[in-house]
């Protein structure tokens, strides 16, 4: 990921903002970023290709610390990606077109990853709100986010058997670590963030500062982290098997033990991939797509062929043959929403 290297009036941090329709949002969007505490800040913001307005709306901020950028085509590039390679702070955010930030966001950010070299990424708590900013109550993303922290392998380990409960929106990060793992995975249309944080996590510690500093707008229909349609459930399974493929690459191979020191002693790399698929076809639908990958990769390689056998018998075999000709992909995948949703629902009555 190239980032421009102009020194000329360096800000401290870089906001980065995609935009797309979101013409009765945006202005707060913006105006909640350019009136942060921590002033010391650039906002570059990529309009997708609108068709309401929301790039006039932008455009009618007088403040050299705003850079707009219209794309004549929707999804013609990688709106956050593009931005990224603009940035020039040391610092990065990411801030949505229809959210807000609280005034002092940034510069309660800034202070922990300056006091925390460490840390590679801070996040903040969370309000959801609604079209008319006041707070949304009985929603889907109830209880969805959290403000509990973990160290780096405990996040890991969350992230394989449970997916991401942090707001993209909430997040300061260090540009440079972002630059150097590639920026947004661009193929990943609604969990790019959940792959992002799984590589953060790799890579150093996270944090939640235990604030609602960051307003999350719920809009009916629209966000597309909502889960109450299935065409979102089928392409979220897919993307997330391919956000557990990065357990399987070779920095988190080598933390395997530390993640999950249940299976410690599993040594090889053939074993390590075979355990987590089927541990993750256990857990929830979306392994069983990362399943048949690891599975495919292990069978194909003499080499993992052996050692998964040598470490946990031939039986993996038989249950990688019985997934491609019984499991049910559709079926799984609407009762995992259907737990999900009971177990949403259960969480609130007590």
């Amino acid at each position: 990921m190239h980032r421009s290297t102009t020194s000329e009036n360096t800000p401290l941090v870089s906001v980065i903002m995609a935009s797309y329709n979101h013409a009765p949002y945006v202005g707060e969007a913006v105006a909640t970023v350019l009136q942060q505490t921590a002033g010391d800040l650039e906002l570059i913001v990529v309009d997708d290709a609108s068709t309401d307005g929301t790039a006039d709306v932008v455009a009618g901020f007088d403040d050299p610390r705003v850079k707009l950028i219209r794309q004549q085509q929707n999804r013609a590039v990688h709106p956050r990606n593009l931005a990224l390679g603009m940035a020039r702070g040391s610092y990065l955010a990411i801030q949505n077109s229809d959210d807000a930030w609280a005034p002092d966001k940034l510069a309660r950010q800034l202070e922990y990853l300056h006091s925390n070299p460490g840390c590679v990424a801070c996040f903040s708590g969370v309000e959801l709100v609604d079209e008319s900013g006041n707070r949304a109550r009985g929603t889907w993303a109830e209880n969805v986010y959290t403000t509990q922290n973990r160290s780096s392998a405990q996040w890991l380990r969350h992230f394989f058997f449970h997916g991401t409960n942090l707001p993209l929106t909430s997040v300061l990060m260090r540009t440079d670590v972002l630059a150097e793992l590639g920026g947004f995975r661009a193929s990943l249309i609604g969990v790019s963030d959940y792959d992002l944080w799984v590589r953060l996590a790799a890579r150093g510690e996270l944090h939640i500062i235990d604030a609602p500093l960051t307003r999350v707008r719920i809009l009916k229909g629209q966000n597309l982290g909502r889960p109450n349609n299935f065409a979102h459930i089928n392409r979220s399974r897919i993307e997330i098997a391919h956000v557990l493929r990065r357990y399987a690459e070779p920095l988190l191979l080598e933390r395997f033990a530390e993640i999950f020191p249940e299976w410690s002693d599993l040594q090889s790399e053939g074993g390590r991939k075979v355990q987590l698929a089927l541990a993750a076809l256990d857990h929830w639908s979306p392994g069983a797509l990362f399943a048949d990958m690891m599975f495919t990769e292990v069978l194909d390689d003499p080499e993992q062929r052996a050692e998964a056998v040598a470490e946990l018998g031939a039986e993996f075999i038989r249950t990688a043959v019985k997934l491609r000709t019984t499991y049910s992909f559709e079926q799984n995948g609407r009762i995992a929403w259907l737990l999900r949703a009971i177990k949403r629902r259960l969480k609130r009555w007590t």
